[in-house]
């Protein structure tokens, strides 16, 4: 059916934005998880270590990720005669203090004082701290620097003439140093000062193989994810008891956030434009609630954590779960609203499918929406522009919130062209199709999994995944396979009884029952 794209100007500049941020961090550096390091080759028995810890009041909330961080590193139970562990702690200044004793160190960083100060300490006033400690022989070489730091202004686009030299007399000295926002982002002036200075530093060693030399370069620089270690009841259970009092965690201990829970104005889905790749929501509906979290993660996936969570702002509680990414960069802000869209967009053609496959099993989503942590008094409002939820998120915390699935999980396909052969879904294959001509062949949704909700007799769905035609629509949510997704999805796909039900089967019909099916069928 023909229509009208609905397409404003604020619309076009949102698309174009997106666009440019696609662009930008493609070109970015994905920082290294710390796991890279820990084949043994970089070790406090070889290389002296230096941490740089923030200890002002604002990084007080990440004290526990810093702590797992460290605990990461410090992997031996005690150190070479000749070894220390070396600190830099900022507060108002910079105090240094090392340790000959893991324990001592671990004891003393666990019980880390915060001071009320707002000094802002920047890579220029560390680079020559480290440099005077290398004269003074308080710091070896080759040297391992962690800037554990929390401020977005730490690193500056402005200081990068500075902090060059300094950092060329570092790399003549083998030091080795890791960088990055500890659960924070890394922001996008971060990224220009790593394109435009940091990433083209390097030193050059020339090594005899078998008496044949050879040039060696190295990279000094690492942007780092200081976040994906962050502990779990699960991952809490692998460690041993011995070293589980270096652990001063209490899972039930939780926090109250106040914020604004954020959904798209369910209009922009009446026009089918809103599946085009231009396309962005310019208008958001919000509400003030307040959540209770719990501190730590009850489970981890492989991109985000999920907290339990109960929202009691309203006339009665409800169970939630609230879920971040464990790796987080500048592009958070654009990973959650394409991630809400997604959702959102879901939510819409599963309600227009079960108009027209009614005599089936429903397929429903569970809601989702987004939690920005902030003052809501400073905004007595009901809607937000695109232009003012950002201006809100990127200064403050993001979670995704949806309610609690109660029930057996099921993954009936992924959004690599897997089926589940053994508790297949007609009906679930055939949204997928169906998705892909009720778009005009623009997308698929697929990736479908939940649970199965005989008493109200439907599929209750959750983190579906979405191929569109061109990459950059839904780009951020890292699961957009575009056209190679869809040819995909075709490759295992076979037309059912329900798939012939709604008249989208070209060529013969492959019942349920066909031979590539293992065991049980359900409509």
């Amino acid at each position: 059916m023909a229509y009208k794209p609905k397409v404003s100007q604020e619309m076009v500049l949102i698309a174009k934005e997106f666009a440019e941020a696609v662009d930008y961090f493609t070109k970015s550096p994905t920082p290294c998880d710390v796991s890279m390091f820990s084949d043994g080759s970089i070790s406090i028995r070889n290389y002296d270590v230096l941490f740089v810890i923030d200890a002002r009041i604002s990084a007080k909330k990440y004290h526990y990720q810093m702590v797992q961080h460290i605990l990461n590193i410090i992997t031996e139970p005690s150190l070479p005669d000749n070894k220390r562990i070396n600190v830099f702690i900022i507060r108002d200044g910079i105090e240094q203090f090392s340790f000959d004793n893991v324990r001592l160190f671990i004891g003393y960083i666990q019980m880390l004082q915060y001071s009320p100060v707002t000094t802002s300490i920047t890579l220029t006033r560390i680079l020559p701290q480290i440099l005077l400690a290398i004269q003074a022989k308080n710091l070896g070489v080759p040297l391992f620097v962690h800037i554990l730091n929390f401020q977005p202004d730490f690193i500056q686009l402005k200081d990068a003439l500075t902090i060059n030299p300094q950092l060329e007399i570092l790399v003549k000295l083998k030091t080795t140093i890791l960088y990055g926002l500890t659960s924070q982002q890394i922001t996008k002036e971060f990224n220009d000062v790593y394109l435009g200075c940091l990433s083209k530093l390097e030193y050059i060693e020339e090594v005899n193989v078998g008496g044949e030399i050879t040039r060696q370069i190295y990279k000094p620089i690492y942007p780092l994810s200081f976040t994906t270690e962050v502990m779990t009841e699960e991952s809490f259970a692998l460690i041993p008891m011995r070293m589980r009092e270096m652990y001063p965690i209490n899972f039930e201990d939780t926090e109250e956030m106040k914020g604004f829970s954020v959904t798209i104005d369910p209009t922009y889905f009446l026009n089918d434009a809103c599946y085009e790749y231009w396309a962005r929501p310019t208008k958001f509906l919000v509400e003030p609630v307040t959540i209770k979290k719990r501190v730590f993660p009850f489970a981890r996936g492989a991109e985000r954590n999920a907290y339990l969570g109960k929202e009691v702002s309203g006339a009665e509680e409800k169970i939630v779960v609230l879920k971040d990414f464990i790796k987080q960069r500048g592009k958070d802000v654009y990973q959650f609203l394409d991630i809400l869209e997604l959702n959102s967009a879901v939510e819409q053609l599963a309600f227009e499918f079960n108009q027209v496959c009614d005599t089936f099993k429903r397929i429903n989503f569970v809601p989702v929406s987004i939690f920005v942590v902030c003052d809501t008094t400073l905004w007595n409002v009901k809607t937000l522009t695109y232009d003012q939820l950002k201006r809100i998120a990127l200064d403050n915390k993001m979670y995704f919130i949806e309610p609690m699935l109660k029930g057996t999980f099921v993954k009936f396909n992924d959004n690599n062209s897997m089926v589940n052969t053994e508790l297949y879904s007609a009906t679930i294959q055939a949204f997928s199709h169906w998705s892909y001509f009720r778009t005009a062949k623009r997308l698929i949704v697929c990736d479908l999994q939940g649970i199965i909700r005989p008493d109200k007799n439907d599929y209750l769905l959750t983190d579906p995944a979405i191929h569109h035609e061109s990459v950059t629509k839904y780009y951020f949510s890292l699961t957009n396979l575009s056209q190679r997704g869809m040819s995909q999805f075709f490759s295992t796909h076979q037309c059912n009884a329900v798939c012939h039900s709604l008249g989208i089967v070209d060529g013969p019909i492959d019942e349920p029952e066909n031979s590539f099916l293992k065991t049980k069928i359900v409509m």
